[in-house]
């Protein structure tokens, strides 16, 4: 057994060893910062209603705040990123972060989860998924599809532990304490793994220098770059819509916070299996009709959604499609954004695609809000997300990889 410890330590301990630490130690942090911070959060939202004495559909709005602005910072964090020593990016976002899950428990208004949603964004943009990705990329050139759906997957993983978790524990106990309890752990995940994360990147055997690859500006001046930003933001649209209006429409279905904790294990953990599946085929076959399996993924559960309204008794099924088509598409969406534009200026061009993801995001949160105070239900929103999808698969279909003359493949 010692012998076996000392081996499995000395393994870790080399070049290659140590992308797959630094890979740990960011997947603990995306599980705390996104998979409670982001996406278990919004579960708090029917008892918030409450508390804050408001509307249904008024709530999730405030995760809109948010989103505004991590899209109008994330060209700025990917210029950073692509000139200074993303570590200590990663640092100060940690530090923010867990000192705002702190103040989320102590909130006591509307205003106050935007000022919470407000810093939050802050926080998620310096030590969120951008910095993350960044990291994960220059460390991973083989195997990168299997790294980010494990990556990723941090954020379904945490939901589907969290939200039955917390629809349990608010049949019993204020959301305040639930909120409390869950911080302390939080706060480890995020602190401790922070200081063993490593920037000095490793080289597979085929990669080239990351010096070289397109160009800003050679980028944008082609199709596939805005055929793809097209695809990405609206993919991004209907994932936030679901993801922050979730647990609202399954109270319009009568669901408690037991059922809807149920709903949220089933949704989550079909979504880890989505990132992981969907990184693996990324890896073994054509990454643009992965893509395209992805979306039609995302369609059909679309579809599905819209049935649920006057047949709730699809939701089980609902919540395994939904689960693996928005995780397939999420992770798809990275490893296009690289697969294209890998290089001397990948930072930059991520940002801009997440700035222009996220601002759809918020539409998304924003409108299918709107759309459920102004009709009284998610009809007219499950419609539009269906129009969506069929839009960005056809979008998907006619692009191409750009070729410039060097390219970090």
């Amino acid at each position: 057994m010692f012998y076996f410890c000392y081996i499995l330590i000395t393994v870790m301990m080399t070049r290659k060893g140590q992308k797959w630490i630094v890979l740990l130690c960011l997947t603990l942090i995306y599980f705390a910062s996104n998979g409670y911070g982001y996406l278990s959060i919004p579960f708090f939202y029917p008892e918030l209603t409450k508390f804050f004495k408001v509307a249904n559909g008024v709530v999730p709005q405030a995760a809109g705040i948010m989103t505004l602005i991590i899209a109008f910072l994330s060209p700025l964090v990917g210029l950073i990123l692509d000139k200074y020593n993303p570590k200590y990016i990663l640092i100060v976002g940690v530090v923010l972060l867990t000192a705002l899950q702190f103040y989320f428990t102590k909130i006591q208004n509307l205003e106050q989860l935007r000022i919470f949603y407000a810093g939050y964004a802050i926080a998620l943009s310096l030590g969120g998924f951008i910095t993350s990705t960044f990291i994960i990329n220059n460390w991973f050139d083989k195997y990168r599809g299997i790294a980010l759906g494990i990556f990723l997957n941090a954020s379904s993983l945490g939901a589907a532990i969290l939200n039955p978790y917390i629809g349990n524990q608010l049949k019993n106990h204020t959301w305040q304490e639930v909120s409390t309890n869950i911080f302390w752990i939080t706060a480890v995940l995020m602190i401790i793994p922070v200081l063993f994360v490593r920037t000095n990147y490793a080289k597979d055997s085929n990669s080239k220098q990351k010096n070289e690859g397109i160009t800003l500006k050679d980028a944008i001046k082609t199709s596939s770059f805005w055929l793809l930003l097209f695809v990405t933001a609206g993919l991004w649209f209907c994932i936030n819509g679901m993801l922050f209006h979730k647990d609202t429409f399954l109270t319009d279905l009568k669901l408690d916070s037991q059922a809807r904790g149920q709903f949220g294990l089933t949704f989550f953990v079909s979504g880890i299996g989505g990132k992981l599946v969907f990184g693996f085929l990324s890896d073994e076959f054509d990454k643009r009709n992965i893509m395209l399996l992805s979306i039609a993924n995302l369609l059909v559960g679309s579809i599905l959604l819209r049935y649920s309204i006057d047949n709730p008794t699809i939701l089980p099924i609902i919540a395994i499609v939904f689960g693996i088509g928005y995780s397939g598409a999420f992770t798809m969406i990275q490893l296009m954004i690289a697969h294209y534009f890998m290089g001397k200026a990948y930072g930059a061009i991520l940002g801009i695609f997440l700035m222009a993801d996220t601002l759809a995001g918020t539409a998304g949160i924003i409108l299918l809000g709107a759309s459920r105070k102004t009709y009284g239900s998610y009809e007219a929103s499950f419609l539009l997300m269906i129009s969506i999808c069929i839009l960005a698969f056809l979008a998907m279909y006619i692009s191409k990889k750009p070729k410039p003359k060097k390219f970090y493949e």
